[in-house]
């Protein structure tokens, strides 16, 4: 039961889907487990770099990083944060250049921010029949980042789910079992979820978890209607072996990712891409009360889920900077579920 305060009234007890599932009016303040101050607090002195064993244990894991340029229709060129470096693919009298300066600013934000595995997204286009999941470009990476071990994710083309030699290379790669999971990118492409059955089957065989991208698109000439995580309900039931993870929380969904998370045991969601911009911008953002807002409307809808073992922490990198956006999803949760939100659910999903 969470005591609940209402400004000029008297506490009462509610249970927090009681509290959570209700329309909420007025000024709530809800205490969440031993994390300073209340979900409505507005006090950014949280907003520091954790300090202690909590972090200095064990490095983290990063569910959803982008090392590459994402090839989907309408999405803007991403460079790497506070520079002009690009990121692949890169033109090939480029590339030595490219990578050698893209790796040396990953390296010092992961660093910072005590990543230790990552998971990186596909191009998001691009399959060829070498290159069936579109990850060479992560693939290329990985033997020249040091301090972490990256892992690639593999993209799930739209356009070949009923192309039999498509899918037979797809398998070939999965059997090395390097790949960790499917990307789908819903929205950007114009089908809904339930269009990718073959991959699913795919992953459940290889028992690979399947990521979606839901909730707000970054492209124009995306879909929206394709991309709210309503969808994922139904896939969840008729692919009950299929493990799925809603990207981004469904946001600004993120009422309906919660109960999705809540009603079927083999979602998750991932945290990334919540919020974006520099260190500085998220400082500033702290000040003005802005995040605050957020965090609260965050950690209300993960409250509701009551599943802490379901969320993963994920940054959308190059969009936020890694400690920045690392200490803006820490304030989401109390500190008894750190562990299990930065590393543990993410080494048991993807198995790493």
């Amino acid at each position: 039961m969470e005591t609940v305060k209402f400004t000029g009234s008297r506490e009462i007890s509610l249970s927090r889907r009681t509290l959570l599932g209700s329309a909420l009016g007025g000024t709530i303040t809800a205490s969440f487990g031993s994390q300073e101050g209340s979900v409505m607090s507005t006090s950014s002195s949280s907003a520091k770099s954790p300090a202690g064993t909590a972090w200095a244990k064990d490095s983290l894991v990063d569910t959803h990083v982008h090392l590459s340029n994402l090839l989907l229709p309408g999405y803007p060129e991403t460079k790497a944060p506070g520079s002009n470096v690009s990121l692949p693919p890169f033109d090939e009298s480029k590339r030595a250049e490219g990578t050698t300066q893209l790796v040396k600013i990953f390296q010092q934000e992961m660093k910072a921010a005590d990543i230790g595995q990552v998971l990186c997204m596909p191009l998001g286009g691009g399959v060829t029949r070498e290159d069936p999941l579109a990850i060479r470009e992560v693939e290329l990476l990985i033997p020249l980042v040091e301090g972490a071990q990256l892992y690639p994710i593999g993209f799930a083309e739209p356009e070949k789910v009923k192309d039999k030699k498509h899918l037979d290379r797809v398998e070939a790669v999965l059997k090395l079992r390097k790949v960790k999971a499917l990307k789908v990118f819903l929205g950007y492409y114009h089908f809904f979820p339930s269009h990718y059955g073959p991959y699913f089957r795919l992953a459940a065989k290889f028992d690979i978890p399947v990521i979606f991208h839901t909730g707000d698109p970054y492209s124009p000439k995306s879909k929206i209607k394709y991309a709210d995580p309503m969808w994922i309900d139904e896939i969840a039931v008729d692919f009950p072996e299929t493990k799925f993870v809603m990207a981004h929380f469904g946001n600004p969904w993120c009422d309906t990712a919660a109960e999705v998370v809540w009603k079927n045991e083999n979602v998750w969601a991932d945290l990334s891409g919540l919020w974006i911009g520099t260190a500085e911008k998220f400082e500033t953002e702290y000040k003005n009360g802005v995040l605050d807002f957020q965090i609260a409307r965050f950690r209300q809808w993960i409250e509701y889920a009551e599943k802490p073992n379901r969320f993963l922490f994920g940054s959308d990198w190059p969009l936020a900077n890694l400690v920045a956006y690392r200490d803006f999803v820490r304030r989401m949760f109390p500190e008894s579920e750190y562990k299990a939100v930065f590393r543990d659910n993410a080494k048991a999903l993807f198995k790493i």
